[in-house]
């Protein structure tokens, strides 16, 4: 009987239509020498074999579980007669006289372990990637890795995927691909075959790195063809699971060829991707923008300080805080929630003002990922990385980020409130906690309670109906959440925070409707948003905001009535926030934060349209506003207003403390807010913490005037420094 020369091994997995073509391609193609067919079927629950049997007698079939590429390979060699082993994929089609090429030439090259044919796809064309060079830890690096994207004609890339080869002439490499490789058998045996350790992936990387240390040559040789339509016996896998597969076989490849560092390291420049970059750029810029001189350039006023000082009685004498500062209608206080989370902070930093800074500071660059998070959830990755810039970069977000105050809770608590409302559109159970973020915000600045108006103005507006069980869970949560308020009104008779504020809400909603809306905030809304958007331009930025907000508006028009309620809802917010302030007849810094989550959303959506027509434009437009932000913060030291630095503060603290000499003094401060009743608490702050605070009914007093003239007879000027002037004088 005639010796077989060439044993033909196809691993089988759920392609078996390609495994058709393919068969029936060999059978057309036959070699001249002789030859065996081996299918192993990896495909567990529909096996081939009865169809194979009908259609191609001449086919060895062996049944198994799903063992892996290589493991099915290792398994159908042992069935195989012949002296040549040709690895074949079944979603490949063999051309006229390719395995007779292929088998000629390990029959002359006698050094040569392998020999592949070239690869084309599905309309005859050559494949880029073909074979390639070692893969080593650097070339993985520079070849598999967000580098080779950014440069693609890195010189690792270049040598690893044979660039410079022509594709015409026979080629030496280090690796050939696993669709088409004929092998000697004693070759095979000498390696010990696929390592089974490798289920699918890097399987030939790591045979033909054994092969080659033993000496053996591996070749492409151009005069042999196959075609391959890659991909079919995975296109049926969840894209995740083979993604999982595939880091796995990579990792257990550097780990055996170079050990766990290399391993480690590969998987660290692997994974990441080009946005991962860009994200961890943003991220860079964010924390550059929100930490720098912050010691130097902490806006430290009034009431902050209030604050700080609530916190340091909570902290040193246990009084637990119910609510916080009064709010800009006394009668009414904003809640404790910020003086809570001061309170963990300042223990943490041991009473160091800038502590709370930095607390506020580091969950602003939380919050620009934070974006991108949210964002990418609920529209696209170029969306999401868009918001993110802005975020980080925005003058007005950076500089409310900068600031140790209540204010810096608004927009990430805001934007997890938005988060929620997406995933109640998707029929996700989140009402408790939904419920619980409307009393938080509510806590956090009155005029949170807003979003209450605009949730349910939107359900309408989608016309969703909200069942029982979710409004009584919607209001179990806001009660959970209301609780400090509920107890202050308890042990106050009055219940101003709870009824009484709801009450004067609806007052004033019933006087607004009575006489014509207050144009009066305009100019300071228009104001707001040239910080926001661009602060060298007003007009720029007003034409910008509203291109995007029509732009938003008609998507929103365009969009079928299925995907709409999201966007009705951002719309709802921002109007409805717009039409209290009138109401109001007022906008500030408290209160604009609450404008950010809609603006992240309806901004970046025009831009990433403007990228999507023209991206070299749109990349670099959306750089000059990063730059030239940027700019000004740094030029601007990161005020808005004029604020003595922190660093002034402090040593006007340091020598006030140091004059006193451990005596008892008054203060009197004169300046910025000190018609207020916290007017002066920064300053108290810092003199309690520098160890001496002020007292009332003292003989000796000390008065600091910002950026005024003394007017105070009989007092001494003690120091003067850029914007604060001390005097002293005894009573």
């Amino acid at each position: 009987m005639k010796k077989t020369k060439v044993s033909i091994i196809i691993v089988h997995y759920k392609v078996k239509r390609k495994l058709v073509l393919c068969l029936k391609s060999i059978e057309k193609n036959k070699p001249k020498f002789s030859f065996e067919v081996i299918v192993v079927d990896n495909g567990e629950k529909e096996p081939v074999g009865e169809e194979l049997k009908n259609k191609f007698s001449w086919v060895s079939y062996i049944k198994c579980k799903n063992l892996g590429f290589g493991a099915g390979n290792n398994l159908g060699v042992k069935s195989a007669k012949g002296k040549y082993l040709l690895f074949l994929n079944p979603d490949t089609e063999v051309l006229p006289g390719s395995i007779d090429v292929l088998t000629k030439f390990l029959e002359k090259e006698k050094r040569a372990g392998i020999v592949a044919p070239l690869l084309l796809d599905k309309h005859n064309k050559i494949r880029e990637l073909q074979g390639s060079a070692k893969l080593s830890p650097l070339s993985a690096i520079f070849s598999l890795s967000f580098i080779n994207k950014i440069i693609p004609a890195n010189p690792f890339a270049k040598s690893y995927f044979l660039k410079d080869w022509n594709k015409r002439s026979l080629k030496e490499v280090d690796v050939v691909p696993g669709s088409c490789t004929l092998v000697r058998r004693d070759v095979f045996e000498q390696v010990g075959g696929f390592d089974e350790s490798f289920f699918l992936y890097f399987e030939e990387s790591d045979f033909c790195k054994r092969v080659k240390e033993l000496g053996w040559k591996i070749f492409i040789n151009p005069k042999g063809s196959v075609i391959h339509y890659g991909g079919a016996s995975t296109n049926m896998e969840k894209k995740v699971k083979i993604e999982k597969i595939f880091r796995e076989s990579r990792r257990l490849y550097f780990r055996k060829h170079y050990g766990m560092f290399w391993s480690l390291l590969v998987e660290f420049f692997t994974r990441l991707s080009r946005s991962h970059l860009i994200i961890f750029l943003i991220f860079c810029l964010s924390l550059t923008l929100r930490f720098f001189k912050i010691g130097t350039y902490l806006n430290f006023i009034g009431d902050y300080g209030w604050y700080y000082l609530s916190a340091r009685d909570f902290l040193t004498n246990g009084n637990i805080p119910l609510v916080g500062i009064s709010s800009s209608v006394p009668v009414f206080k904003q809640g404790a929630v910020f003086t809570w989370f001061l309170s963990l902070v300042l223990v943490i930093g041991k009473f160091n003002p800038l502590a709370g800074a930095i607390f506020t500071t580091l969950l602003g660059v939380i919050n620009v990922l934070l974006v991108y998070i949210v964002i990418k959830n609920l529209y696209s990755g170029r969306i999401a990385i868009i918001s993110s810039i802005i975020t980080a970069s925005s003058p007005l977000i950076v500089v409310n980020d900068r600031v140790p105050f209540v204010t810096s809770l608004i927009f990430p608590t805001s934007l997890i409130f938005v988060w929620m409302v997406g995933k109640i559109y998707r029929k996700e159970n989140y009402y408790v906690l939904l419920g619980f973020l409307f009393s938080f915000l509510y806590q956090i600045e009155l005029v949170g309670s807003v979003l209450i108006a605009v949730f349910f103005i939107s359900l309408i507006w989608n016309r969703f109906m909200l069942k029982k069980k979710y409004l009584a869970l919607l209001i179990t949560g806001f009660l959970i959440g209301l609780i400090p308020f509920i107890v202050w009104d308890i042990k106050s008779g009055v219940y101003l925070q709870t009824f009484g504020f709801f009450i004067w809400t609806l007052t004033k909603i019933y006087e607004g409707l009575l006489k014509q809306i207050n144009f009066s905030i305009i100019p300071a809304f228009s104001d707001y948003l040239s910080r926001f958007i661009f602060p060298f331009s007003k007009s720029f930025s007003l034409a910008f905001f509203l291109m995007s907000f029509f732009y938003f508006l008609v998507s929103l028009i365009k969009k079928s009535s299925k995907v709409k309620f999201f966007e009705r809802f951002i719309i709802s917010y921002f109007l409805i926030f717009l039409l209290a302030f009138s109401l109001r007849g007022t906008i500030s810094d408290a209160y604009i934060p609450f404008l950010f989550s809609p603006l992240i959303l309806m901004i970046p959506i025009f831009l990433e349209r403007i990228i999507r027509k023209n991206p070299k434009f749109g990349w670099i437009f959306t750089a000059f506003l990063v730059g030239l932000n940027t700019i000004y913060l740094f030029k601007m030291n990161f005020f808005f207003y004029k604020y003595p630095k922190f660093s002034e503060r402090l040593e006007t603290s340091e020598k006030i403390i140091k004059d006193a000499d451990g005596k008892n003094y008054e203060l009197t401060y004169v300046g910025p807010n000190d018609m207020f009743e916290a007017g002066d608490n920064h300053w108290r702050y810092l003199l309690w913490w520098k160890g001496n605070e002020p007292k009332e009914r003292s003989n000796l007093e000390y008065i600091i005037y910002e950026f005024e003239d003394p007017q105070i007879k009989g007092a001494l000027l003690i120091d003067e420094s850029e914007n604060i002037k001390l005097l002293k004088r005894q009573k």
